[in-house]
């Protein structure tokens, strides 16, 4: 015979894909061609005839449905409103969580800092420093206003 010599069952060495998937799917292929007896092969996998028959159906079945003719191509991106509602979606879980997470981040500072969290949200004005407040203010005559001051207090 001329020419490269046909592939056999020691093609599936040169797949990827466990030792144990490689081993069942020579043996299943070796029954195929007539090459080992199916109770051989049972025996030594340890499964059942009928389990044996139903693998076999499932591989065979497999690599039918990946023979079957497709379009040349890439396969076309999704578009259309489901796709466009999906992307909303999408960010708006992903805001969600990001709010989540600081709300969660909040909730562990208020258990850790308890007197300190009520003026640091953002609803609540920060407190201002008592030598930052402004002086009281009066009114004097004629509806003005007068800064009061503190009295000094005289060396005695």
């Amino acid at each position: 015979m001329r020419g490269r010599r046909p592939s056999g069952v020691e093609y599936v060495d040169k797949l990827a894909g466990s030792q144990g998937a490689k081993q069942r799917l020579k043996l299943v292929l070796a029954t195929l061609s007539g090459e080992r007896r199916v109770q051989d092969v049972c025996r030594e996998l340890g499964l059942s005839e009928p389990r044996f028959h139903q693998l076999r159906e499932e591989l065979l079945s497999a690599a039918l449905a990946r023979a079957e003719p497709q379009p040349a191509g890439r396969k076309p991106r999704p578009t259309g409103p489901e796709h466009e509602r999906l992307v909303e979606l999408t960010e708006q879980l992903a805001a969600q969580e990001v709010e989540l997470q600081a709300a969660r981040a909040r909730a562990e500072i208020a258990l850790i800092l308890p007197g300190r969290t009520a003026a640091a949200t953002p609803e609540a004005p920060p407190p201002t420093p008592p030598e930052a407040a402004a002086p009281p203010v009066a009114a004097g005559p004629a509806g003005e206003k007068k800064i009061r001051r503190p009295k000094r207090r005289r060396r005695r």
